[in-house]
């Protein structure tokens, strides 16, 4: 139980360093070569690659540490798989929600340039205003 821990651990940590930005559903095939990637990348941690989590444009590797005997903890895979994918929503709705911050930053700064034009407007026309 705590080596399927430290497992979907490790699986975290590794997939939080190299998490790129999130732009496109994968429309072509994944290149084989990421099999070997994630096989050298589970072997220099000392553990076994289980399988490969594909989301969106991005492949993780699921790395288990093998149980006595060869055995592997099925469930830590799923559980970082589902890990994965909610940490890839969720920098998916934090990303989104950015951008309409900057966006309505952006529309506030524009209306009081506006404001502050009208009122620099006005205030040249009333100095120009004989009395």
């Amino acid at each position: 139980m705590v080596t399927a821990l430290l497992g979907a651990m490790a699986v975290m940590a590794v997939m939080a360093c190299t998490h790129p930005p999130v732009t496109e559903a994968v429309t072509g095939p994944v290149p084989m070569a990421r099999g070997t990637e994630c096989r050298a990348a589970c072997s220099s941690l000392g553990m076994q690659l289980t399988s490969v989590v594909l989301i969106m444009n991005s492949a993780g590797c699921v790395c288990q540490v093998m149980a006595p005997g060869g055995a592997t903890h099925d469930g830590a895979a799923a559980a970082a798989g589902g890990m994965a994918i909610a940490a890839v929503r969720a920098a998916q709705q934090q990303e989104q929600e950015e951008e309409r911050r900057r966006q309505d930053d952006e529309q506030n700064r524009k209306r009081q340039q506006d404001d502050d034009d009208k009122r620099r407007q006005e205030e040249e026309r009333q100095r120009q205003q004989p009395y």
